[in-house]
């Protein structure tokens, strides 16, 4: 009797604790918001639940086993990234050396660095099942057949899925982004929200071998951000309003429009409407430039290769984004995480690092070691003075000198043939 008069008293304090604890956790939640929220929903006990459900779904998960399929190869080695000469020292070695007693010289070096936060990100296989049907059902390869660009390409497809997509509230949305279902329910007659066209549109990117990501921004609207290995950056692509963002010709992303909306001098950003380039008025423009001052993004393309239910903390924006923190932001409580670090959040994809192994490397040829954080990665291409582009599966090169120029080129290739940004050293000996 005196066993369970105890066993009862203990379970009846752990009740009273973690009675407190919820309440503790209640009243916390509630002074963030009252001091915090300004740009979300202004129903704050639906924001409130809706955070409270994602935190208790990310405890619950912790005990869940998951069961991912992910089969992306990303090229990138760790070890080696650690372990050998920076980026930073590449030059100053090179220019350390000797030919035959005879200086190095460095004529030109286009040779970034890899974005580490890019590893937190959830990225889709490119050989997934779903997103070769939704290709070649929709002949999205033949789309932009002809197009080398790109811009061009990301704007023919926002094009495309905004003429199949009636903008209005759906029946039912599966938090689970299934272009291919999406889709065939417009094409009955379905009406949809700005986040299924824009996830629409990043499964399309995707099955064209390039990498989207889901932005929101706290007025209200979902975008889609892709990454242009063109000008090797992020850039947004506002597919339910079909328009994009340029200075001077250039691509802008969420973050450029941010920073420049905050300064409040954005009186040379174009905004651009539809296939035919219009350049919308400047109060359109200011309106819509002026989204970007709160936003984040969901750190997950992955929505055909794993699939979870809504509470989970991959599965919804609250637990699975990033937001945006400066001193010109608020933190919302609909996003459970921030960050302030540009290199974090505008992670770089598909770049080339050309290292130097300097304990291996010689007066007459110098050791490379490749690195790469490419989605999908599959191989590179490599060019030696100008020579032929040849297929180089190893990540190590000995690069043998001679007198005059030399030089070296290299990119990486994913496992739909989409090149990324070019890497290269061009030296001198003379």
């Amino acid at each position: 009797m005196r066993k369970i008069f105890f066993s009862k008293k203990r379970s009846n304090r752990v009740i009273l604790i973690l009675g407190a604890a919820v309440l503790i956790f209640i009243s916390v939640i509630f002074i963030v918001v009252k001091f915090n929220e300004k740009y979300a929903s202004k129903n704050i006990i639906i924001n409130v639940a809706k955070r409270a459900i994602a935190e208790a779904g990310a405890l619950l998960a912790n005990f869940i086993k998951e069961k991912e399929k992910n089969t992306v190869s990303f090229g990138f080695n760790e070890h080696a990234y650690k372990n050998i000469e920076k980026i930073d020292e590449f030059m100053a070695h090179l220019e350390s050396l000797s030919f035959n007693g005879k200086k190095i010289k460095i004529i030109k070096i286009n040779n970034p660095d890899i974005c580490m936060a890019a590893l937190s990100f959830q990225y889709e296989d490119f050989l997934n099942e779903n997103i070769r049907l939704l290709r070649n059902k929709y002949s999205l390869d033949k789309l932009v057949a002809d197009i080398s660009s790109d811009l061009e390409k990301f704007i023919i497809l926002r094009e495309w899925v905004r003429r199949r997509i009636t903008e209005g509230k759906p029946k039912n949305v599966d938090y689970n982004f299934n272009a291919l279902n999406i889709l065939e329910r417009a094409e009955r007659g379905e009406h949809f929200f700005c986040s299924e066209t824009a996830t629409v549109f990043i499964q399309c990117v995707i099955s064209l071998g390039y990498t989207g990501r889901y932005i929101g921004v706290f007025k209200g609207h979902i975008l889609a951000e892709v990454w242009s290995n063109d000008f090797n950056k992020w850039v947004i692509m506002d597919v339910g309003d079909n328009l994009h963002y340029e200075r001077f010709g250039v691509p802008l992303g969420a973050l450029e429009l941010h920073r420049t909306l905050e300064i409040g001098n954005f009186s040379d950003i174009d905004v651009v409407y539809g296939i035919d380039m219009k350049h919308l008025s400047r109060e359109e423009s200011n309106f819509y430039i002026s989204y970007y001052h709160e936003f984040f993004t969901r750190m997950r393309n992955d929505w055909f290769s794993n699939k979870y239910p809504h509470w989970h903390p991959k599965g919804n924006s609250i637990m699975n984004s990033l937001e945006w923190q400066d001193q010109y932001t608020s933190n919302n409580i609909l996003v459970a995480k921030e960050i302030n670090n540009s290199e974090g959040f505008n992670f770089c994809l598909n770049v080339v690092s050309i290292m130097c192994d300097k304990n291996n490397s010689s007066q007459k040829e110098i050791h490379l070691n490749f690195n790469t954080f490419t989605p999908g990665f599959s191989h590179f291409l490599l060019s030696i003075d100008d020579g032929a582009k040849l297929k180089n599966d190893s990540k190590n090169l000995t690069w043998k000198l001679h007198q005059g120029i030399n030089m070296i080129q290299v990119s990486a290739v994913n496992v739909l043939g989409v090149s990324g940004p070019l890497s290269e050293v061009e030296l001198v000996i003379e």
